[in-house]
């Protein structure tokens, strides 16, 4: 399976991208921003597209507006967006 990774933590990035390839995946990008997610699409053909939700510039919402432009550019592309929520009690 190939697969484009988008995560602004470079932890949680590579670490997602090793428990893959150890799984057998190939990882084509592992990017930190959305422009970096958008590039993977101009010219490969990834199996699965994972985005955070939160991605720099400004951590809101960028990481869905990406997904659903590589849901675009590639009809039927499977996208995993992530989120993690934090409640402060």
């Amino acid at each position: 399976m190939r697969v484009v990774l988008a995560d602004d933590l470079r932890l949680a990035r590579d670490g997602l991208a090793r428990m893959l390839e150890a799984y057998g995946s190939e990882i084509l990008a592992a990017v930190r921003n959305t422009p970096g997610l958008a590039r993977p699409f101009a010219g490969w053909e990834p199996d699965v597209a994972v985005a955070d939700v939160r991605l720099p510039p400004p951590y809101t919402d960028e990481g869905l507006p990406c997904a659903l432009a590589a849901r675009r550019a590639r009809p039927g592309l499977p996208v995993l967006v992530l989120s993690q929520h934090v409640e402060h009690l």
